[in-house]
């Protein structure tokens, strides 16, 4: 039983916080649309809940193309528009030969596609930009890697000065905590590189064949997008709606900063908050 706090002025700290969403597909179910994905290129692509015991929380999407020769974004509408950005998603094909992704930064519509796309194919990592419709490959590179068995992705596009963008990938298996710590993929985009912020998600190209994605992540990187999250102590007149606050702290206390002379760095100033137990 929770405790609960009822008082007559509102105390809230507030964090500001690069932008951050993680789905392990847990609400999708068999056989039916999943929700909060949409389509925005290619039509000839479905996108239906999946129950597995293999996927990290029993359930996941799996997409299926049935025209071939074109790119699938199925873009995930619940973070923001991002520019500076970093994806991780778990995937796995149907088929050893099957093309499929991370897109970032993707925006436009069939024929007038505009992203950046991490691609995992048969025996290679690419990385392409599509500028109007066009389609070029920045970087590839040989990788040898069981489709069929579920494998991780991590693509990151930052904008670096010049202007251009950084785009860099990498392919691993086994669980999240796996992940290497060094990117296996590199390019520079500084030729009209895409820097406005867009959508995130995933593109399959290949007819005839499935894949299953059982987690998406994306946060945005070094500030590019920033939301203003509010922990506030519980009280008769929340939630406000000039002010939303989450109201889960029973107190909120700061530790002022200290200098240290000639020993080390000292110790930065810190927000102290007591959570309401359960």
């Amino acid at each position: 039983m929770s405790n609960e706090i009822v008082g007559k002025q509102l105390t809230y700290v507030e964090l500001d916080l690069d932008v951050y969403r993680v789905t392990r597909l847990e609400a999708a179910r068999a056989g039916e649309p999943i929700a909060n994905w949409s389509n925005q290129w290619d039509t000839d692509t479905t996108m239906l809940g999946v129950v597995d015991t293999a996927l990290p929380s029993g359930r996941g999407a799996r997409i299926a193309k049935t025209v071939s020769g074109d790119n699938t974004f199925w873009r995930w509408d619940i973070p923001p528009a991002l520019a500076g950005a970093s994806a991780v998603a778990l995937f796995r094909a149907s088929n050893a030969g099957t093309s499929c992704g991370i897109l970032l930064r993707a925006s436009g519509a069939d024929g007038s596609e505009n992203g950046y796309y991490f691609a995992f194919a048969t025996d290679r990592i690419r990385l392409f930009k599509f500028a109007a419709g066009a389609v070029t490959m920045l970087a590839e590179l040989l990788m040898t890697l069981d489709m069929t068995q579920f494998w991780w992705m991590r693509f990151d596009a930052v904008t670096i000065a010049g202007p251009g963008v950084l785009l860099r990938g990498k392919v691993w298996q086994g669980e999240l905590s796996n992940e290497p710590s060094l990117f296996t993929l590199f390019a520079e985009d500084a030729s009209s590189p895409i820097t406005a912020a867009a959508g995130c998600g995933i593109n399959v190209f290949d007819v005839g064949h499935h894949v299953d994605v059982g987690h998406f992540r994306v946060r945005s990187l070094f500030g590019s997008e920033i939301e203003t999250i509010r922990h506030a102590m519980p009280t008769d007149y929340l939630p406000l709606q000039d002010v939303p606050a989450i109201p889960d702290v029973v107190a909120a206390a700061f530790n002022p900063a200290m200098i240290s002379l000639g020993s080390d760095l000292g110790v930065a100033r810190r927000a102290i908050l007591t959570p309401v137990r359960g």
